[in-house]
């Protein structure tokens, strides 16, 4: 098991192309167009950062929950001028026991940049857009995604579906040397100095933009409380909900210190 680091700090790459090497790349003789063939990634769930997908012109990105037996229940897309978004289903059919359709899947693409009102010079000055996604699974436990949306034109990688699976079974081998270890834990401390440092540096940004003038002093306080577990080494959600911290404010922190 490989990381993938394009595609985000912690997804782990199960399965990637189906066909070899990985990027395929396919010329067009009559005008010499290079196209690269979208691949298919798999990923462990549930996440525990943030999740890095590139959009490009012409390739649709899936995101598909069905494997993990969870429907989409909510979904927040933070900028709406050039991501178009549509699900496989209902999403009220997790309110209404009527309705039968519901929703595993979500298809992103962008689209050309809309003039919408009260957010026309945000757009302007971003070509990403966060997307929280929160889904329930057959137990009715709910479980929150945070991703982030990179539109780019020319891209050396192109997904066209991420399929979320359950987490495989890790069997230790007992014989594991003490440096393959360390250099486990070292790879992990890392992750986890970037990930602060990312909402560090986001609620600095948000403080001097006046994003927060609006949250008590208790509230930011909660904030970098929820900084400072990560940095113990608490999982980002965990952290959060013990913090009783908005996830989606979490994920625009991210966005802002990326």
């Amino acid at each position: 098991m490989r990381k993938l680091a394009a595609i985000g700090l912690t997804a782990m790459l199960l399965v990637g192309s189906i066909d070899s090497p990985l990027l395929a790349r396919q010329v067009d003789r009559s005008n010499s167009i290079v196209v690269r063939k979208p691949i298919i990634v798999r990923v462990q769930s549930p996440l525990q950062d943030v999740m890095d997908i590139n959009l490009c012109p012409g390739v649709g990105t899936n995101i598909n929950f069905e494997n993990v037996g969870e429907t989409i229940e909510t979904m927040f897309l933070e900028n709406k001028s050039w991501v178009g978004l549509t699900t496989n289903g209902s999403m009220t059919a997790n309110q209404d026991q009527t309705v039968t359709n519901t929703a595993t899947l979500i298809h992103l693409s962008p689209i050309d940049p809309l003039s919408i009102p009260g957010v026309i010079q945000t757009n302007k000055q971003t070509v990403q857009s966060g997307l929280t996604v929160i889904t329930k699974d057959k137990a009715g436990k709910r479980k929150t995604y945070l991703f982030n949306l990179r539109y780019v034109k020319k891209s050396n990688l192109a997904v066209a579906l991420v399929d979320f699976v359950p987490p495989a079974q890790v069997y230790r081998n007992p014989l594991t040397s003490a440096a393959m270890m360390r250099g486990e834990i070292d790879a992990s401390n890392q992750e986890r100095r970037i990930l602060v440092a990312k909402l560090a540096g986001g609620l600095a940004e948000a403080i001097k933009r006046g994003e927060l003038r609006d949250y008590s002093p208790k509230q930011i306080d909660a904030i970098r409380k929820t900084i400072g577990s990560v940095y113990q080494g608490i999982p980002l959600m965990d952290a959060a909900r013990q913090h009783s911290v908005d996830t989606t404010l979490i994920s625009k922190l991210i966005l802002l210190g990326t």
